[in-house]
């Protein structure tokens, strides 16, 4: 079965072009505000890997530096994966604080 004409002609035959790639990047970080980006970044890394580094330690986490290196490293996915993994971190926290009810403990 052949593909109608259309969609041949909507399938790139070569790579994109170097000048489109420069469009790609929204922040050129040989600016100023380039710089504070990136040291927002760097802050921003510092203060949630060593936020969840200590807690998780301190909840006895045997992955604790993995959440604490981790975690910040998603940023660079997108800032929606970055709060996607801290929620999902506060939740896997969450659940294991909450004690696991067995049927012996039910009064009923």
């Amino acid at each position: 079965m052949a593909l109608p004409s259309d969609l041949l002609r909507a399938v790139p035959s070569r790579s994109m072009p170097a000048q489109a790639m420069s469009d790609l990047v929204p922040v050129e970080f040989t600016t100023s505000g380039g710089v504070l980006v990136l040291l927002g970044l760097a802050a921003l890394y510092a203060t949630v890997g060593r936020w969840i580094y200590v807690d998780a330690r301190e909840r006895g986490s045997e992955w604790a530096w993995q959440w604490g290196f981790g975690t910040p490293l998603t940023v660079f996915l997108g800032i929606d994966v970055f709060l996607l993994v801290i929620v999902i971190y506060l939740l896997l926290r969450a659940s294991a604080d909450r004690p696991i009810a067995s049927s012996t403990d039910r009064s009923d």
